[in-house]
C-alpha cells in the first residue's frame, strides 16, 4: 500500500497529516470503526434483553419446583406468560425444549446449594433436625434439616431426602454421619439434635442420640420436637377418657358419611346456608398426625350441628338410613354437645402453645414460661367454664338446648335431645329442643 501510516516512514511532515485526513482511506477507516462501536451495542443490548428473558425463565422454573408444578407444563406458562404480555419474554431468547427445565432446574440446584454450602461453613456450631418418612413408592427416607448460626441469628437450611435400607439406630447413625461429611462437617461441630420421641431416637442405651454422642459429638443435646410430645400428651390423656375416645369417633364417621356422598354434602351446604348467618365452615377430620386438626373438626360440628343434626333426620326419614339414625342419636346426646364446648375452650389454649412451639425459630428460653401459661389457662378451665361453655350452659339452663332460630330458616324442625343432667347421674331425660343455625348460642 502507498499509504505512509500503513508502510512507515522516515521523514514525518506535518502536511502528510492533514493530507491523510481527507484520504479516502482515512475516511474508509472511521465508517468501519463507526459500525464495529454500533455492532457492539447493539450485540451488548441483545445480551442484557437475552439475560432478562434467562431471568424470568429462571423464575418461572424455581415457581414450579416450590409448587411441585410437573416440568411439562413449563412450554404452557411461558405461553401464558407471553400472552399476558410479559416484556422479558421475547420469543427469540426463550428456550422450550424439553431438556430445557432439567438444565435450569441444574443449574437452580448448584445455585442453592452452594449457598447452603457456605453458609454451613460460616457457622461455627450446626444442629441436626431429622425424621424418618416415606416416599410415593413406600421406600424409607430420612429428611434431614440443619440448624445454623449466622451473624447471631440461627436459620433452618434443607439438606435433602435420604433413601435407608432399615429404620434401626444404627442405620440412621450411619446416613446422619455420611450426610454430614458430604457437607464438610466435622462430628464436633454438631451440637444439637431434633427428632421425634420413638425409642430409635432418643433411647437412653442405644438410640441415635446416645451414639452420637458416645462416639462422635460429646456436647451433643437432644431435644424432642415439643409440639409432638404436646400431640402425645393430648392423645394418651383423651385415650383414658372413653367419652373423648367415643366423641373423636363419632367426629371421624361424620366427616365419612359426608365424604363418600357428594349429594349429602350439597345438601348440607344448602341447608347451612338457609339456617345460618355466619361464614360458612366445612367439616374436618380429626387426625392423630395433624396436630391442630382436632380443634378444626370441633369448630366444624360447632359451627354446623343444627345443619348436620335436620340432614341426617332427613336422610333417616327419606331413606330410613341406619347410619343416619346412629349419628343423629350420638350427635343429640348430652355427651357429645358439652364436649364440643369444652373442647372449643380447651383446644384453644393447647393449639395456640402447639403454634409456638411450631415456629421455625422458637427461641428454647421461651418454651417454659408458654406452657407454664397453657397450664395456668387449663387449671382456669378446670375451676370455671370458658367462653363456649358458658354459653352452652345459658343455652340449656332450663333443659332445653336451644339455638337461635332465624326468620330466613325454611327448615326449623324439633328433635328430641337426650340431655344427661349433670346433677342426674345415668337418669336419661328425653327433651324436645328447637334448632337453628344460629352460632350465637352453639
Amino acid at each position: 500500500m502507498s499509504n505512509g501510516f500503513v508502510r512507515g516512514c522516515t521523514n514525518m511532515q506535518k502536511s502528510a497529516l492533514t493530507d491523510h485526513k481527507s484520504s479516502h482511506s482515512h475516511l474508509e477507516a472511521l465508517r468501519v470503526l463507526n459500525q464495529s462501536v454500533a455492532m457492539i451495542k447493539h450485540v451488548e443490548k441483545s445480551q442484557v434483553a437475552c439475560n432478562e428473558a434467562l431471568k424470568t425463565q429462571l423464575k418461572v422454573v424455581l415457581h414450579m419446583a416450590k409448587t411441585n408444578t410437573p416440568s411439562h407444563l413449563y412450554p404452557d406458562l411461558i405461553n401464558l406468560l407471553q400472552s399476558a404480555g410479559c416484556p422479558n419474554l421475547n420469543s427469540a431468547h426463550t428456550y422450550t425444549h424439553h431438556e430445557t427445565v432439567s438444565q435450569m432446574e441444574e443449574a437452580l440446584a448448584e445455585t442453592i446449594t452452594s449457598d447452603i454450602d457456605d453458609r454451613i461453613a460460616n457457622s461455627r456450631y450446626v444442629g441436626i433436625i431429622v425424621d424418618e418418612t416415606t416416599n410415593i413408592t413406600v421406600e424409607k427416607m430420612l429428611i434431614t434439616y440443619l440448624t445454623l448460626q449466622q451473624k447471631g441469628e440461627p436459620e433452618t437450611a434443607f439438606i435433602g431426602n435420604y433413601a435407608i435400607p432399615s429404620g434401626t439406630a444404627e442405620c440412621i447413625t450411619a446416613k446422619i454421619k455420611d450426610v454430614l461429611s458430604g457437607c464438610g462437617v466435622a462430628m464436633a461441630r454438631v451440637v444439637g439434635l431434633g427428632s421425634d420421641g420413638a425409642n430409635v431416637m432418643v433411647g437412653r442405651k442405644a438410640g441415635v442420640a446416645q451414639q452420637l454422642r458416645q462416639n462422635d459429638c460429646p456436647f451433643l443435646v437432644n431435644i424432642h420436637c415439643g409440639a409432638h410430645r404436646t400431640a402425645l400428651a393430648a392423645r394418651d390423656a383423651s385415650t383414658a377418657v372413653r367419652q373423648v375416645s367415643a366423641y373423636v369417633t363419632t367426629l371421624n364417621n361424620i366427616y365419612t358419611y359426608y365424604k363418600n356422598s357428594p349429594i349429602r354434602t350439597y345438601r348440607l351446604n344448602e341447608l347451612q346456608k338457609e339456617m345460618g348467618e355466619h361464614d360458612l365452615l366445612s367439616l374436618k377430620q380429626p387426625s392423630a398426625t395433624r396436630w391442630l386438626s382436632l380443634e378444626r373438626a370441633v369448630k366444624g360440628i360447632r359451627a354446623n350441628w343444627a345443619a348436620v343434626v335436620s340432614e341426617l333426620r332427613e336422610e333417616e326419614d327419606a331413606k330410613n338410613c341406619p347410619v343416619a339414625k346412629g349419628i343423629r342419636k350420638r350427635l343429640q346426646t348430652y355427651t357429645f354437645t358439652a364436649l364440643t364446648h369444652l373442647l372449643t375452650d380447651v383446644l384453644a389454649v393447647v393449639n395456640r402453645m402447639n403454634l409456638i412451639f411450631q415456629k421455625e425459630d422458637v427461641n428454647i428460653s421461651s418454651i417454659s414460661p408458654v406452657v407454664s401459661m397453657t397450664l395456668a389457662s387449663l387449671e382456669d378451665l378446670m375451676n370455671g367454664p370458658g367462653e363456649a361453655e358458658k354459653k352452652f350452659n345459658e343455652a340449656s339452663r332450663d333443659g332445653r338446648f336451644s339455638w337461635c332460630h332465624t326468620d330466613t330458616c325454611r327448615r326449623a324442625d324439633m328433635f328430641i335431645f337426650t340431655h344427661r343432667a349433670r346433677c342426674g347421674g345415668d337418669q336419661i331425660n328425653q327433651k324436645k329442643i328447637p334448632i337453628g343455625a344460629s352460632e350465637h348460642h352453639l
